[in-house]
């Protein structure tokens, strides 16, 4: 005995209820298309659009206390412990000092706001960058350093030369979260191993330094 499917006994019965249900479907397909679609958009932008980049001074701040490299290069990372985005940054920063073996010494400050333990600090993204051979690892409270380099962005590295002077300033990602081959880490890379030339600048994707609020940045 074949039992007919109840869409068919429907159709018979009342008629155009099937085709009522097929045109629901369809507008619910379209609504959740246009969702995604809207979505990946607001992502790809997201990604996309750099953080607010103060002017950086020209000179090595002589009130820093952060350690200079006098007989080479000196990149200095500012971080927010965490910022997913910085994920991929120090993995570009590992890839860049593979590179240049010694002829780059590499610091990476982490913001610790006023309010906030050791262990805050310390977080994943933290025990990620102690990992990175040739790195020194240091706390920045309350983002003094940061303000002094003038980095409002976590993932903001500065390169100085052997006396101080700006080399470079800005990102070594091309998005945020992204990895690969960008100008920032190309930058870095060519005036290490060309020579000083007029100073590079690039946009520097990831979370904002000084949120409001610690509390704003918890995982």
């Amino acid at each position: 005995m074949t039992v007919a499917p109840p869409c068919a006994v429907n159709r018979n019965q009342v008629p155009g209820l099937c085709r009522s249900g097929e045109i629901v479907v369809w507008i619910l397909v379209a609504a959740w298309s246009l969702a995604v679609l809207l979505g990946m958009a607001w992502l790809w932008d997201y990604g996309a659009a750099p953080g607010y980049t103060p002017v950086p001074p020209d000179h090595w701040p002589a009130s820093s206390q952060l350690t200079r490299n006098p007989r080479g290069f000196t990149l200095v990372l500012f971080a927010h412990p965490h910022c997913p985005c910085t994920r991929a940054t120090l993995r570009e920063l590992e890839r860049l000092l593979s590179r240049t073996d010694s002829r780059l010494h590499a610091t990476i400050a982490f913001l610790r706001p006023t309010g906030v333990g050791e262990q805050w600090t310390q977080s994943a993204i933290w025990k990620q960058a102690e990992n990175i051979p040739n790195t020194r690892v240091t706390v920045d409270p309350e983002g003094r350093e940061a303000r002094l380099f003038g980095a409002a962005v976590s993932g903001h590295a500065l390169l100085f030369d052997a006396q101080g002077g700006r080399l470079f300033s800005g990102g070594i990602t091309a998005a945020r979260g992204h990895e690969g081959d960008n100008r920032g880490r190309s930058a870095v890379e060519r005036l290490i191993f060309h020579g000083p030339g007029t100073p590079t600048t690039t946009c520097v994707y990831g979370c904002p330094l000084h949120p409001s609020s610690p509390q704003d940045m918890k995982p």
